[in-house]
């Protein structure tokens, strides 16, 4: 007997290879943060279009690319752009609620600060919560969410429709992280379908 995983979502996962510069810090860092009670806070701007990130949405947009070709193999055509970009702060305590990222094709989360084996984010499959959920024995990845440890300079690119979360961080050291959605350009569908959209 074996079993065969139908449908698998692929979530990319990307090391930037070298230390966030000066620069990059000092910007976030004198960013002023929006405060959410008992959850993390955030930066409500467009955080990867500024110049001194420059050298990081190019690497996003790399890895953004390698993860479309890899993953649906667009035709010709097709380019994934950045829509919205933000950053995110928790503290000892602190964690972010499960959720999905509307009005996106793909999404993703570049760790600028994460401690090795205590940060993480967890991913849940909606799908469990749909139908007869049995107690389980044993946990494997057909009946439990999805932890993905992460540290600094890591980058994780998944599907917008997957469900996501922070659990309360045990780490004293503040996980600072940019997120990201996109869209794509293009003839998107297939004309013989009458589904076609030209964007």
């Amino acid at each position: 007997m074996k079993i065969i995983n139908v449908f698998p979502t692929p979530v990319g996962f990307y090391e930037l290879g070298r230390e966030f510069v000066d620069e990059e810090l000092t910007f976030l860092k004198k960013q002023e943060w929006v405060k959410h009670i008992g959850n993390t806070g955030s930066v409500a701007s467009d955080l990867l279009d500024h110049k001194k990130f420059s050298k990081l949405k190019a690497f996003i947009k790399d890895s953004l690319k390698d993860y479309l070709k890899l993953t649906i193999s667009p035709v010709d055509g097709n380019e994934i752009y950045i829509t919205q970009s933000w950053a995110s702060i928790s503290t000892l305590g602190q964690f972010h609620h499960g959720h999905v990222h509307q009005n996106s094709l793909i999404s993703g989360v570049l760790y600028i600060s994460a401690e090795k084996g205590k940060d993480s984010i967890v991913f849940t499959d909606e799908r469990k919560y749909k139908r007869i959920q049995l107690e389980s024995k044993v946990a494997t990845h057909y009946n439990s969410d999805q932890r993905v440890e992460v540290k600094t300079g890591d980058l994780l690119i998944f599907p917008s429709d997957l469900e996501h979360r922070v659990d309360t961080t045990s780490s004293s050291s503040d996980r600072i992280s940019v997120s990201f959605n996109t869209f794509v350009r293009g003839d998107v569908g297939y004309k013989n379908s009458y589904a076609e959209l030209k964007l």
